[in-house]
């Protein structure tokens, strides 16, 4: 249903409805199996259920405040992307997603191919969200697999079992900005499960002023995925590197590790079912890839490990850490370096400070 459609659906409801209930009902009565393309305006305070999907370029939808609720039974809130073409020129903001058992928000699209460029060309791009709320999903935004020029701007993602945000293998040049991270990560026990934000195999990506506090794991884990599950169906190794990452003028409260370049470097993954070669024979350690990035301008507060660099030629620059952090950046041998004799290289450290954190 185009825009015009749902502002003549909502006028005629106005119009005819025996009261201002009966009208709010019949504005909020979107029929999601409707293909949804055009400029969107959904009417405000409403609560939808079930999963949009928008499938078409040139696509705007605003939410005006409204909520998607996966009421923990649904798997997808929004789905941006499809099968049969590209898509690109999407804008979605003031929307709000909860309660969702997979990924509140999905990019991505079907159809791998062995060409690089084809998927490039098929995959979304310039897809724009601004000023969205998550909370309590199984993930909040899934950028997948070559999905490049996505904005993710102005938002909250909190509760999420998983990830705040995954970067997805070969996706690139992604804007992710003014966002606040929030406890993120925990399995329902409260066990510690994952980062806010993981960079798999995702490359020239700019990271910037938004804030980590209190997640799982950690703030930012950069990091190449050994190809695991690689004996499943349609599972495709990872041929890029997360490499030249901007991470700059972000603040980090409360983590376990800020920011963590080549966090499975030292991972036991022998039960990962990884398709790379393992270093050595024990096929439990593989060579981990997340190069040429920059750590620049951020805050650390109250974050036992600061910065914990496992990859070559890094830069980690006017950063501010307080007193509570041990130290603020930690470049161990690392497996590579025991196994191969390759400890990380190449890291510029320089100019960080400590700071007074409130």
């Amino acid at each position: 249903m185009s825009h015009v459609g749902i502002r003549l659906a909502v006028g005629l409801a106005l119009a005819w409805s025996a009261s201002a209930g009966e009208a709010f009902a019949a504005a909020c009565a979107l029929d999601l199996t409707q293909d949804l393309q055009g400029q969107i305006v959904l009417p405000a305070g409403c609560v939808f259920e079930g999963t949009l999907r928008l499938k078409k370029s040139d696509t705007s939808l605003n939410c005006n405040g409204s909520f998607f609720d996966g009421g923990n039974t649904t798997s997808s809130g929004l789905v941006v992307g499809g099968r049969d073409e590209p898509i690109q020129n999407v804008q979605v903001e003031n929307c709000g997603f909860r309660n969702y058992t997979g990924n509140a928000i999905t990019v991505s699209y079907k159809g791998m191919s062995d060409d690089i460029e084809e998927n490039y060309r098929r995959a979304p791009k310039n897809i724009r969200f601004n000023q969205i709320t998550i909370e309590n999903s199984r993930l909040g935004f899934f950028i997948g697999s070559y999905s490049s020029k996505v904005v993710i701007s102005n938002s909250r993602v909190s509760g999420s079992f998983g990830t705040a945000i995954y970067l997805e293998y070969s996706s690139r040049e992604n804007e992710i900005y003014n966002n606040y991270f929030f406890r993120n990560g925990f399995e329902d026990n409260g066990k510690r499960k994952r980062e806010a934000l993981a960079v798999d195999s995702s490359a020239n990506n700019k990271i910037q002023n938004n804030v980590f506090e209190s997640n799982g794991n950690g703030g930012i884990f950069l990091y190449k995925n050994c190809g695991e599950k690689s004996s499943q169906k349609d599972n495709w190794q990872r041929w890029q590197h997360s490499n030249r990452n901007l991470i700059s003028g972000n603040v980090f409260r409360n983590e376990v590790v800020g920011v963590w370049i080549a966090s499975r470097q030292s991972r036991d993954l022998s039960k990962w079912d990884c398709g790379d070669r393992s270093m050595g024979d024990s096929g439990a350690y593989f060579e981990d890839f997340a190069n040429e990035n920059v750590v620049s301008d951020n805050q650390f507060c109250w974050t036992k490990r600061p910065v914990r660099i496992e990859g070559d030629s890094n830069q980690v620059i006017n950063n501010r850490f307080d007193q509570a952090s041990s130290a603020f950046s930690e470049v161990p041998l690392s497996k590579r370096g025991e196994i191969l004799g390759r400890p990380p290289q190449g890291n510029r450290i320089e100019s960080n400070r400590p700071t007074e954190c409130r």
